[in-house]
C-alpha cells in the first residue's frame, strides 16, 4: 500500500505554519519530506511528529537546535524504555524457569 502524502503547502496553510520552518525541520532530519513532480509532500506518518514540533516551536518558542536536542532526548528515553522492558521480560522468564 502506498503511503498517503499531504501537500506541504496545504499543511502549512491549514496549520498556519511557515514553509521555511518545515523545510528547516526536514534539513535537520527531524521530519521527512518527499518531493514528487517538483512539489514537497509530507508522508502521513510524519504528521504527528510535525504537529508536535510545530507546537513546541510556535507555542513555547523552541528553536530548531532546541527541537533537535529534545528529539535526541526523546529517542534516548524511548531506547531506555525498550531496554528496560527487555530486561523485565528476561527477569520474568528466568523467574518462571526457577519455579
Amino acid at each position: 500500500m502506498k503511503e498517503e502524502l499531504i501537500a506541504l503547502e496545504i499543511f502549512c496553510h491549514h496549520c498556519q505554519v511557515e514553509l521555511t520552518f518545515v523545510k528547516n525541520l526536514s534539513e535537520s532530519g527531524l521530519v521527512e519530506l518527499i518531493e514528487e513532480e517538483e512539489k514537497l509532500f509530507i508522508p502521513s506518518y510524519e504528521i504527528d511528529q510535525l504537529e508536535r514540533l510545530t507546537r513546541l516551536h510556535y507555542d513555547i518558542g523552541v528553536n530548531i537546535e532546541g527541537l533537535e536536542a529534545i528529539q535526541h532526548l526523546l529517542n534516548k528515553l524511548k531506547q531506555a524504555r525498550e531496554e528496560l522492558k527487555r530486561a523485565e521480560n528476561e527477569i520474568a522468564y528466568w523467574k518462571q524457569l526457577a519455579k
